[in-house]
């Protein structure tokens, strides 16, 4: 896997956990996913 699979695989794991976990909405996750998928992409900057 390349430097951007594995911490982007990791995320998206724990956000499907909380997901199915009943921890988020469907809004909530949408967003999340958003939000974890472009901070990964950049680079992790500010």
């Amino acid at each position: 896997m390349n430097r951007v699979a594995v911490p982007l695989t990791a995320a998206l794991q724990g956000l499907t956990a909380l997901a199915l976990g009943g921890a988020m909405s469907a809004e909530q996750l949408e967003e999340s996913l958003d939000e974890t998928i472009a901070f990964i992409l950049r680079g992790h900057a500010p």
